[in-house]
């Protein structure tokens, strides 16, 4: 990823104002003054997203669920697609769940998972090398995908807006084959 960013250094005097990356947020409420802004998780857009991305469960190897206990989670702060997507699955599969954690941080989360305080949604992008998926191991139900948003504020030349979204798919090409 950082490879192919680095080529976006080119188009910087057309991005007056920057570009920011966002995840799970209400991004009409919380998006950066940045002029372009790429968003994960971004419900009720309209518009196809640039590309979809997988969303798993992750936890450390060590994490040990007993029986009949409400799965501990590990989730951003409200408004986030991934926390949503993950309740909204478990109480569909009548699954008991409890928030062990909820964090603005999304290095909090992989901190307590890799702690084995419990599992966490999220896309398979920059997964801590101690986690494991842990869908089939522990019976949890498959999450919705996340979509990746372009919301361009009209600065930025056609040419860079182009540019900036094709670094984005081919990234999350790389994930998802991954």
């Amino acid at each position: 990823m950082a490879a192919r960013l680095a080529g976006v250094d080119a188009w910087r005097p057309t991005l007056a104002g920057g570009a920011s990356a966002r995840l799970c947020m209400d991004a009409t409420e919380k998006a950066s003054k940045a002029r372009m802004n790429f968003i994960g998780g971004w419900p009720g857009r309209e518009d196809p997203p640039l590309a979809t991305m997988p969303v798993s469960w992750f936890a450390h190897p060590s994490l040990e669920l007993v029986p009949d206990e409400p799965l501990p989670l590990l989730v951003l702060d409200p408004p986030c697609t991934f926390r949503t997507g993950a309740i909204e699955s478990l109480d569909r599969e009548g699954r008991a769940w409890r928030i062990a954690l909820s964090s603005s941080s999304v290095s909090a989360l992989w901190a307590a998972a890799e702690a084995g305080l419990g599992v966490v949604p999220r896309t398979a992008l920059h997964v801590p090398a101690g986690l494991k998926p842990a869908r089939e191991a522990w019976g949890l139900p498959a999450l919705p995908s996340t979509g990746i948003h372009l919301l361009d504020r009209g600065v930025g030349t056609p040419e860079a807006v182009d540019y900036l979204a094709r670094v984005i798919r081919e990234v999350v090409e790389d994930v998802v084959r991954a």
